[in-house]
């Protein structure tokens, strides 16, 4: 691998800030952030169609001291020693018994669970901690031409970096209508809406605002 950047040490430094990602925008945000922290003066873009195929996206493209370098992120999901997965809407992966979410699976596994511990839903669900959550769906004129403006990319990634690991941020274009996803947990239900109208700010004052 020919690292001209030095990626595999900036890689070290944002694996020592977050241990996780909870999906690929996500990641890209939070690496491509990392490399702008390590040269300020390198510009930056994400989800960059090439002009010889304008089908295709580059996800980090780095342009620094005249050299272009495309990022193309790659990762084995499939590593991660994980059960099961969840939403907020209760759309849950068993990955032991299938790729996709099951409501009637996860009714049968739940049901199954308070037969085996002989107790109800009330006690299963007794530690649970919610989390105040803001989510959003914005309808945009161009959602890939959002993720890769500079100022959007900018508050997505100063918004993560306060979070750190007392929150988090979701920051995504839908692959099936033009609009964007805004979801944003903290420790307070007026930091969640301060989060996600700050970002809504930018995308308006952007242009990109249906």
């Amino acid at each position: 691998m020919n690292d001209t950047i030095g990626l595999l040490a900036i890689m070290e430094k944002l694996s020592k800030r977050r241990l996780i990602f909870h999906s690929e925008a996500d990641f890209q945000f939070a690496l491509a952030w990392e490399i702008q922290k390590e040269y300020p003066l390198a510009d930056i873009r994400l989800e960059y169609p090439p002009e010889n195929e304008p089908y295709r996206y580059i996800d980090i493209l780095v342009g620094l001291n005249g050299y272009v370098y495309p990022i193309e992120l790659k990762y084995p999901t499939k590593k991660l020693s994980a059960v099961i997965g969840g939403e907020q809407c209760g759309h849950m992966v068993f990955s032991q018994d299938s790729t996709t979410g099951d409501g009637i699976l996860t009714a049968l596994r739940m049901l199954d669970i308070m037969a085996e511990k002989k107790v109800g839903i009330d006690v299963l669900a007794a530690p649970l901690h919610r989390v105040p959550q803001e989510y959003v769906f914005v309808r945009i004129t161009d959602k890939r031409a959002v993720v890769a403006d500079e100022d959007v990319k900018a508050v997505v990634s100063r918004i993560s970096e306060e979070l750190g690991q007392s929150g988090r941020l979701i920051f995504r274009y839908s692959d099936t209508e033009n609009l964007v996803r805004i979801m944003v947990e903290a420790s307070t239900e007026k930091q969640c809406k301060a989060y996600v109208d700050e970002i809504i700010g930018v995308i308006r004052s952007k242009g990109y605002w249906l």
